[in-house]
């Protein structure tokens, strides 16, 4: 069964290509480390027109807990967060995350 780690961020104005930047670093980094990596702009939303969505996604909930134990412990990675997420000038704000499982129906 699927699953996907998804984030929704709202970019700060003036500061959406300088997050789309980080965005492709970060790609490179998830994708080496296991997951299938995509970006969407939510475009027609009303309110959340201009949100950006991050979708880490994975075979089963088995390779997401690998995923997880290696993104802790890769130094790239958690240098990475440390300089965004530890930003004082933070390009987004965090909207939502959810963890998703497909249902099979």
């Amino acid at each position: 069964m699927a699953v996907r780690n998804v984030s929704i961020f709202r970019p700060h104005p003036g500061r959406r290509q300088e997050f789309l930047n980080d965005a492709v670093a970060a790609k490179k980094i998830l994708e080496r480390l296991g997951a299938r990596w995509r970006i969407g702009d939510t475009t027609i939303g009303g309110p959340n027109t201009g949100n950006l969505v991050v979708s880490l996604e994975f075979a089963d909930m088995a390779a997401y807990a690998a995923f997880t134990q290696k993104a802790q412990a890769d130094s790239e990675w958690q240098a990475f967060q440390a300089r965004v997420a530890g930003s004082p000038d933070p390009t987004t704000t965090l909207v939502g995350r959810s963890l998703i499982t497909d249902l099979d129906l």
